[in-house]
Formats: C-alpha cells, structure tokens, sequence
C-alpha cells in the first residue's frame, strides 16, 4: 500500500504480511533518493518483474520534480531494520538500482498508475504499464515495461497515446486495471481510463510466438574441392542450413514464417560477392565466384524472420483473434548470423601474420634537424615485413600534424601505392592511408614505400612526432602487433648563418706636438661601417649586434672618442663605447647595415701614456642574438669583426731649433765646399797646361794666322 502523505508529501511504500503480520516500510529519511512533495505511494503495484520466484514492488511518485517517476523495490529479509513495531517477521524494503520516468515531460504525472500485466511475452517475467495522464498537454499516454533477468528494462517497448488508437482522448492513462483475460487468449489485457473525455479502453494483448533459429555452415571452404558443377564445369559450393523452432503458449493458429537468407556480408565494397545462390532462391545450395582474390575476409551469412502478414476472417466470436507477434527477448533482433572461412596453408596458429615495420627520416645534408626555411623536403622511408602467413590488404597509415604537408609516394615499379589524406575531425591531425595495388603481402615477402614531406617554412620550432602504422585484414596475434608501429621524432629548429663585416674610413690619422687643442676639441671625423648578412638558411630572430669602440685612455678621464650619428643603435656607458644594435628578424639571404659616424679628440694621445709612434684604435662587432639554444643551430659559432684605426705620431721642431738647424746647415756647407775647392787646387785642378799644347799645336797647322794685336789691326 501507499501513503503519498508522508514525511511532507514525500511519501512512503508499505507492504504488509497477512500471514506474518509483518510490515515493510520505504521511508527515504536518510538516502535522498525522493525529493520533496513526489508523493510517493500514490500508486503501488507488485510482481516477478526480476525472477519468478521473488516478488517485487512498484511504487509511483506523480509529482517528483513535476514530471513523475516510479520506484522499484525489492524484499531482503539478510537486511534488517526494524521500521515499525509489529510482531511477526520483519524485513526491509529495499530500493532497487534501476528506476523509470518515461519520456521525463514536465507535468506529466508520471507514475500516477501503475498495474501489473503479468508476462506478457512469455519470457518468465512480469511486465508493468505505467500511466502519465498529464503528459503531452493533458492528453496522457501508457507505457508498457517489460521486466527481464536483469531487472524490468529501463526503456519501453510501447508507448500508446489515445492518437494511437485514432481518437483525440484527453488524461488517457488516468486509471489503468488489469488482471482479466476478457478474449480468453491466454494473456492479460488492461483498460485505461481517458478521465476528461469521460472514455476508457481496453487494450488487448497479442498471441505471442516463440522462434529458435538456427544458421550450420561448414567449418571451411576449400577451393580445390568442387562439389557442384555449372555448365558441366566443377565449381566450388556449399550447404547452408536453417532451422527453425516455433512454439506458442497459447496460439494455435496457422504460423506463416518468413525469412530471408544473405550471403557474404563481410565482403569488401570494392570486391564482388563471393557466393551467390543459384536458381530460383529455394535451393540451399550456395556456390562461388571464380577467380576469387580475397580468400582471408570470414564468409558470413545472416538470416533474418518475421511472421508474414495475413488477414484472418471474421469470427462469430465477440472479439476477433488479434494476429500474433513474435517474442522481443532482450538484444534479439529477429536475426543470427555465421560465418566460415576459405582453406589456407598456414604456418602459424589461427594463419597470423606477423607485420614488421620499419622506418627512418631523412633529412637535407644528413642532418640531424631540419631547418626551416631551407625551402627542402624531407623523406620518410619505411619497410614492411611480414614473417608469418599471407597478409591481405596491406596498408600503411600516416599520422603527423598539419604543419607537415604530404606530397607524394615515391614510386617504384614492384608496388603501386595509392593514398588518401583525411584530416581528422576536431583535430590538427592527418591521416594518410596507403594501400598497395598489389591487395596481397605474401608471406617472408618485403614492401618498402618512401614518402616526400614537406613542412610549412612559418611553423614553431619544436619536436614533430610522425607516427606509422602497418597492418592488413587478417589476424595478427596480439604478441606480434609490438612491431606494428613507430614513432619518429622531426627536430624542427632555425639554422642560422651570420656574417659580419665592417671597415672605417679614413683608416689611419696623423697626430703631434704642434696640433695642441682643448682637451674638448674632437678634430678627427670617422664612418664606420658595419654589415650584417644571414645566409640562412632560417631567419634569425631578434638579430643583436654590440660594437664596441674605445672611449676613455685609461687613466685619464678625457674621452678620446665621441658617436656623432649613429642607425638602429643604443649607447651604453662604460670605458668602451658599447652600443646595441637590435636589427629585429632577419630573413635568410637579406643583410643590415650599420653606419656609425664617430669624432675623435687627438690631445687625448699626446698623454702618457698615450705618446706612442703608432697606436691602434680597435672598434669590435660582436653577434649577441640569437644564441645556439635547444631550437637555434649557429652555423657559424659567435660570429665578429674588428675594425683597426691607426693613429701615427710625428713630433715636429720649434722655431729656434728650426734657425739653429739652417745656420748650422749652412755653416757645414760652407766649410765642406772650401774643403773641396782647396783639395782641387792642391790636386792641380786650376792649373792650365792643356792650353798651352793646344796654342803651340795650332802654331803648326797649315791655317794658322797669328792674332795681331790691336793696333796693328787698326793700320
């Protein structure tokens, strides 16, 4: 009994003993399992909805959560809680896992009334309607729930709506009765009550059929045997056998029973059938296509049955015989199946195969990363061995993430392979799934298959992992499947190749005594120049270059140089100009140039220790970033350059000394000239004797005519 009333309308189950004058109460003080106001026990009912040897209880609460819910419970005697004081047995009523709210519509009352059916599908255990007289905007609706091994099923095989039955009946499932069979058929049968269309009606139940089938193939199929022949040609075929058992409890009409047999179920859609029947269909003779490629598939049939539709004649009885209905046992669909196998020649138990996978990477140059940026591919070779039995429909599977573009298989004349690329859904996974146009990897045979990849150049640097994968359609033993796989690792990193170059001009100055200036004055004006090149084959990030050129003559405090107008840099302040240059990203094959204009201030030198003949000025250039990290390789380790400016001492003479020099010059020069004039004369160099041998010579020629003096010329 119910008592809806209870513990503020949550509401109680009783059941109570005649014989023992025992009571069993379901109070849900403690567990929480019925909330407030459900009215539980507003509606009650009891079976063998789990074995047909217990009896269980169904309790319906209309208003739980405003949509209605009903309650199974159990009597265990091995849990005892004492719940009322009666004298006699006591046990507890104990609520079952499993509970049952229709179609959970808000306002449906679900629960409302609850009758037992008894077994209405003969399989040993009582079924129970369940009434929701609310639902569907006050038009109602029954449910029917069959019970079963495992407990009554938690989904209903019917639900019936007065729409069902052709007419518009309002709250049908107001009040349900059962427990009379009113066309003696056997089985129970229950009228409803439709309260506001003031109606009820009686539901009839159907004869219920029970069929046992049963599906016996051969345990093989071996091609060299035909047992039949076409055309007077021997052909390969076998015999299928069905059988079925139909039994009823209480029908005892004629069973039309139809079925339909199927072959070859588990045939690849790219292969024809297998097996086809011959004839006219009756025969339960099966034979096989010629030239038949795939012989490792199981060769599977199916038989499905249902009872033929008829119309039965009128009866001179009250109610006409309903047309029977064949048993829904739980996860039986009317249906069976079974398969057998061609004959093979194995070596191994159940003919496993035993795929063996093998792969590699390589890279461009043999490297152990790939650059990116290079613009280059990368192959990926791998081999496939199987060391047991044939393999059918060998195929190879990629899995690699979408930054890695798949290009193309290398082909060679042994195998052509053919691939599909999928990506997968919700993922930045891609599938590629080859397959060998050969269909067959035979046994100790070897496949080999090399990929061209390619990687997006604008990808993060990082490890890639590339996973393979090989198998076939046949059974491979689980101890085998260790080797199917591999896993291959793709170092993605920037290979990066700076040069700097750098030069000044002018490349040297002179400097002295007589040029004394301030010790402010920069006189000497130099441009350096600076030249970044990445020759790749990656960009470089946050390219850094720091130049640093002498700016104090240690000890003393005056700068000796000044940065005039400087590009793309920023000053530091130490005893070295240090400047910072951030050239940002740098692309392979581009450069940056750093002009650097910078005055120089020549007093600084005439300082001790500064006064030196030649003194070298050294400006240096140094690549700071990117530095070789896990995802940078420098090619060229801590790339630099030093620019030298020399600087030349002259000490030129003062004024006096200068005097002093001329006169002492010019006082030695005279003294060396009349030192050599007197040594030509003691030498005979100014004495005359040739002169006279060539007068008195003269005096001798035939054309002489001696001189006359000057007053003999004039008489």
């Amino acid at each position: 009994m119910g008592a809806p009333g209870t513990s503020y309308w949550t509401g109680s189950v009783l059941v109570f003993n005649t014989t023992s004058r025992g009571m069993s109460v379901y109070l849900d003080d403690e567990a929480g399992a019925v909330s407030f106001g459900s009215y539980l026990g507003y509606s009650v009912g009891a079976g063998h909805f789990l074995s047909p040897v217990t009896s269980e209880v169904v309790g319906g609460a209309p208003q739980y959560n405003q949509r209605g819910k009903v309650f199974i419970f159990t009597l265990d005697s091995n849990l005892l809680r004492v719940v009322s004081e009666v004298s006699g047995n006591q046990a507890k009523l104990l609520e079952a896992e499993f509970q049952l709210t229709g179609s959970d519509a808000y306002a449906a009352r679900f629960g409302e009334t609850i009758a037992d059916l008894g077994d209405l599908d003969d399989d040993g255990y009582h079924d129970v309607a369940v009434g929701a007289p609310q639902e569907d905007d006050l038009k109602g609706a029954v449910y029917i729930y069959n019970g079963r091994k495992d407990g009554i099923s938690p989904s209903p095989s019917q639900r019936i709506t007065g729409s069902t039955l052709g007419r518009d009946l309002r709250m049908f499932g107001q009040s349900l009765s059962s427990g009379i069979d009113i066309d003696d058929n056997g089985y129970q049968d229950v009228a409803v009550g439709a309260f506001l269309s003031d109606a009820a009606v009686v539901l009839r139940t159907r004869p219920v059929i029970k069929v046992k089938a049963s599906l016996a193939l051969p345990e093989q199929i071996d091609q060299r045997v035909a047992l039949c022949s076409e055309h007077k040609t021997p052909t390969v075929c076998l015999n299928v056998t069905v059988c079925f058992s139909v039994w009823s409890r209480q029908f005892r009409g004629a069973i039309d029973l139809q079925y339909n047999l199927t072959s070859d179920l588990l045939h690849k859609p790219s292969f024809p059938h297998r097996f086809y029947f011959h004839g006219n269909g009756s025969s339960n003779s099966t034979r096989g296509q010629k030239d038949v490629r795939d012989i490792f598939t199981p060769v599977q049939f199916e038989v499905s049955y249902s009872l033929r539709e008829s119309n039965h004649r009128a009866s001179s009885k009250t109610f006409p015989p309903l047309k029977p209905i064949l048993q829904q046992s739980a996860g039986h669909q009317n249906t069976i199946t079974n398969q057998t196998q061609f004959a093979r020649s194995c070596s191994l138990v159940n003919c496993s195969t035993n795929m063996q996978l093998s792969a590699e990477l390589v890279l461009p140059h043999q490297q152990q990363y790939f650059a990116l940026g290079s613009g280059q591919t990368i192959v990926l070779k791998t081999s496939v061995v199987n060391s047991g039995d044939d393999a059918f429909l060998p195929r190879l599977t990629l899995h690699f993430p979408n930054n890695i573009h798949y290009i193309k298989v290398l082909q060679n004349q042994d195998n052509l392979v053919s691939c599909d690329v999928t990506q997968e859904t919700n993922s930045t996974m891609v599938v590629v799934d080859c397959s060998v146009t050969s269909l067959l990897l035979p046994a100790d045979a070897q496949l080999n298959i090399n990929f061209l990849l390619d990687v997006n150049q604008n990808s993060t640097p990082g490890d890639i992992n590339i996973h393979v994968n090989t198998s076939s359609d046949n059974y491979e033993r689980g101890e085998y499947l260790h080797d199917n796989s591999k896993s291959l690792l793709l170092p993605l990193k920037y290979g990066v190749n700076i040069n700097i170059h750098g030069f000044v001009n002018p490349t040297s100055f002179v400097f002295g005594d007589e040029d004394l200036t301030p010790v402010n004055c920069y006189t000497e004006t130099f441009n350096y120049t600076y030249k970044v090149l990445n020759s790749g084959p990656s960009r470089s990030l946050d390219t850094v270059v720091e130049i640093v050129l002498p700016k104090i003559l240690t000890p003393y405090r005056h700068r000796l140089l000044q940065v005039i107008d400087l590009q793309f840099c920023a000053r530091g302040d130490e005893l070295c100009e240090r400047l910072v240059c951030r050239l940002g990203s740098l692309e392979a094959g581009r450069d940056a140039t750093i002009q650097l204009e910078t005055r120089l201030n020549p007093t600084v030198l005439l300082q001790a220790p500064g006064r030196h003949s030649i003194m070298t000025l050294e400006s240096t250039a140094t690549i700071s970033s990117p530095r070789e990290d896990p995802h940078t390789i420098l090619v060229q380790k801590h790339p630099a350059v030093q620019v030298v400016v020399e600087a030349l001492f002259t000490q030129k003479p003062s004024t006096t000394v200068k005097v002093f020099i001329i006169v002492v010059s010019l006082v030695l020069g005279l003294m060396i000239l009349a030192a050599l004039i007197w040594c030509l004369w003691k030498a005979g160099f100014f004495k005359r004797e040739l002169q006279k041998k060539e007068e008195e010579f003269r005096r001798h020629s035939w054309d002489y005519v001696p001189k006359s003096s000057e007053r003999e010329s004039v008489s």
